[in-house]
């Protein structure tokens, strides 16, 4: 099968997040990330909060599998982007599932 370059790759991954200081099961959705290309990955630095804030900007552009605390679903838009970036334990959650899906393909090459 012939490969095809593309310019701007996007993907689903599974984030799996625990609420904080709740012993609850882990709870998932699936969030669509934009590939950032080397160059522009490496710009972030995730050791910060704002370096993760900024790359997650750019990177997060979708979720799936997520609800209002009323069961409605929930439609992605800049300000619910805002909300999960401004929440430390989907902010981690969110790099985590970013991070492991390039590992995942890596390790399939």
């Amino acid at each position: 099968m012939t490969y095809r370059l593309d310019p701007s790759p996007q993907f689903w991954a599974r984030v799996t997040v625990r609420r904080p200081g709740e012993q609850a099961e882990p709870e998932t959705f699936r969030a669509k990330f934009q590939a950032l290309v080397i160059d522009a990955f490496n710009e972030h630095d995730l050791s910060t909060e704002e370096g993760t804030r900024a790359f997650l900007d750019e990177a997060l552009r979708d979720v799936d599998e997520v609800e209002t605390m009323d069961g409605s679903p929930l439609s992605f838009t800049d300000a619910v982007r805002a909300q999960m970036i401004g929440a430390p334990h989907l902010r981690a959650a969110l790099v985590s599932a970013y991070m492991a899906a390039f590992r995942e393909a890596i390790t399939g090459n």
